[in-house]
């Protein structure tokens, strides 16, 4: 009977460690998959830049500015996180990110980065895919304004066009001569953003990347939906 018992609380205790091994594999594949939605939507460029800013800031001593730095970056990779998680959130979920993003390269950007907002308020309580702007502005800053050398200007905006909402990131960047191939839309977060919206919306959603004479045009049009509460 001891040997017995022995042996089915061996085999008890094998089943627990396989089930805990099961379970730490499967955190690590969570951790991997976060990561890769990380690196999917955020350019390393940006946490490379901001955590550079704030090593530039630590060594002159700006503690005040380098300490909501490195809280704003906190935020930042929250809403990363939480939105690969998630399709949907709300307009104004969306542009709190946005302002947290564009807060954090104004401080490395200084009088070289103007942002305007023209957001309609209906548009705020709009249902829109999560990550669907940031992208769209860091494409704008790496491709336009961090091309310039004097000041440079983005806009960002949202309206409803009957039963459309339309988002938009203006930036005025250098004009398509000197730049043509950005109007190939190749970037990853651009690639990832058109195939997001087209499995959420199949064949009622768009991208366009319009080149101006100055600067470029993202636009993102999609059907009218208003937020369920959470």
């Amino acid at each position: 009977m001891v040997t017995i018992g022995a042996a089915l609380w061996m085999r008890t205790l094998l089943r627990e460690q396989l089930r805990e091994r099961e379970r730490a594999e499967l955190g690590v594949q969570l951790a991997r998959a976060e990561l890769h939605a990380l690196r999917s939507q955020l350019h390393p460029h940006f946490l490379f830049n901001t955590l550079n800013t704030i090593a530039i800031l630590i060594r002159e001593r700006e503690t005040e500015v380098s300490a909501r730095l490195v809280t704003q970056l906190g935020d930042v990779l929250r809403h990363v996180l939480r939105g690969s998680r998630t399709d949907v959130t709300t307009l104004e979920d969306e542009l709190a990110l946005v302002s947290t993003y564009l807060e954090i390269e104004q401080v490395r950007f200084g009088d070289r980065l103007t942002v305007h907002w023209s957001i309609a308020t209906e548009a705020r309580s709009a249902e829109v895919p999560s990550l669907v702007l940031q992208p769209l502005v860091e494409n704008a800053l790496r491709h336009g304004i961090a091309q310039r050398t004097d000041a440079g200007v983005v806009e960002v905006g949202a309206r409803r066009d009957q039963e459309e909402l339309v988002l938009w990131i203006v930036d005025n960047g250098p004009g398509p001569a000197i730049r043509p191939a950005r109007a190939s839309d190749s970037g990853v977060g651009l690639i990832n953003t058109r195939e997001r919206l087209a499995r959420l919306y199949p064949g009622r959603s768009s991208l366009a990347l319009q080149l101006l004479t100055h600067g470029t045009r993202a636009e993102v049009r999609l059907p009218f939906r208003t937020a369920i509460p959470a």
